[in-house]
């Protein structure tokens, strides 16, 4: 998990600033292995800040595991999982 804070952050200690949670976090902010260009989100909040457009947020990127599929997917029915049941 990396950690991004805005620019102000520090100046403004008293101050609340909204977070952003990303999932697979390996692609926010630097080139990934796996897509080969970053997202480069601390780029985007910075211009997007800079315009007015947005209050920069705290940004919590969440990286994948090699397992990614089930990373995100529920877990599979339990062997004998009564049909009835929804998962």
């Amino acid at each position: 998990m990396d950690v991004w804070l805005p620019a102000r952050y520090h100046a403004e200690p008293e101050r609340k600033f909204p977070v952003l949670y990303m999932h697979d976090g390996q692609n926010a902010f630097t080139r990934s292995p796996y897509v080969g260009t970053g997202w480069m989100a601390h780029e985007c909040i910075n211009t997007l800040t800079s315009e007015g457009k947005i209050t920069p947020p705290v940004v919590v990127a969440i990286s994948c595991t090699l397992n990614r599929i089930g990373d995100y997917l529920p877990p599979q029915k339990p062997l004998g999982y009564p049909a009835r049941w929804i998962m």
